[in-house]
This record gives C-alpha cells, structure tokens and sequence, in this order.
C-alpha cells in the first residue's frame, strides 16, 4: 500500500458526503518536503490508500473535514440549466402567428426574472417556481 505521509484541508465534496477532497503526501513521492498533492477519496475508492485516507479523515485523524456547500454561482448556474428547456418548450408561442396569452407571457417573464434579487446560496436553494399555466 502508498504511504500517506500527511493530509490537510479535507472537504466534502458532495451532499452524501460520499466523496473527501484533500491535499495529500504520499511516501512514495519522496520525504515529507514534497509540494502538497491534490487528492480525492471516497470509501469505495479503487485504491487501498484511497479508501484508508477516506475512512481516516471521517475518524478526524487529520482534523475536521470542513462540510458540503455549494457557491452561489454553482446555484445559479443550476437554475439557469433548470429554466432553459422551461423557455425553450414554451418558445413557439413567441412566434407571430400564435396568440401568447397573457398567462403565458406572466410565465415566461417569471422564469427570465427568476434568478433577480438571488445574492445568495440561501436564496438560491429556495427560489419559488413559476406553474406552467
């Protein structure tokens, strides 16, 4: 098995927590001066010091493993993915020979405005979908 020399900065990466991000040195890279490595590791990693690493971090032996969160740009990027095919599958009622009623307009300026005012992670995650009329 590599040995791991030393881990700092563990971070879950994912919801479940299935997934640490860290930097890492390992033995067979040279001594213990060597440059930081990034590394990630989950419990069923293919690896054995992957899995050990995991397993290591979540007992604490390299300090607390900092919690899952996401950026408000990773928020508002889903959002974003989310309203597109919304738009798109309400787009031939823009065209000029379809009456858009107002509802639909009201809809679809609902989901254009729909990241407004969301300046936050917290905001993100509660954003109030428009109904399809």
């Amino acid at each position: 098995m590599i040995e791991i020399l030393a881990v700092r900065n563990c971070k879950y990466m994912k919801a479940d927590n299935s997934l640490i991000e860290c930097e890492a040195k390992f033995g067979h890279l040279g001594d213990n001066t060597q440059d930081w490595i990034p590394f990630a590791a989950t419990a069923s990693d293919l690896e054995e010091h992957g899995r050990t690493l995991f397993a290591n971090a979540v007992k604490g032996d390299y300090g607390t493993v900092t919690a899952f969160s996401r950026t408000l740009d990773e928020e508002l990027r889903d959002i974003r993915f989310k309203r597109r095919p919304l738009l798109e599958e309400t787009d031939f009622y823009s065209n000029s020979d379809v009456t858009m009623s107002d509802d639909m307009k009201t809809y679809r300026q609902n989901l254009r405005d729909i990241t407004n005012g969301v300046d936050t992670v917290e905001k993100a995650q509660n954003v109030t979908w428009p109904t399809k009329p």
